[in-house]
């Protein structure tokens, strides 16, 4: 595998990433808005301002306690 193909490969992972991780949060929007959507003001912003590292570090972490 050559560079170009190597760095195709990263920009494809990488856009797929990002499509999953704003499909759940069009999921957390969602099941917030289903339950009467008082907290969708506190979820959207929060969701939108924090870094990948951290959205993964919850989900981290969310794994573990539903376990």
């Amino acid at each position: 595998m050559n560079t170009c193909e190597k760095f195709s490969h990263i920009v494809f992972l990488t856009y797929i990433f990002y499509i999953y991780i704003i499909l759940n949060i069009f999921k957390v929007a969602s099941v917030t808005m289903a339950n009467g959507g008082d907290n969708i003001g506190i979820y959207i912003p929060f969701f939108f301002s924090i870094s990948v590292i951290d959205i993964l570090a919850m989900l981290e972490i969310f794994i573990l306690i539903s376990q």
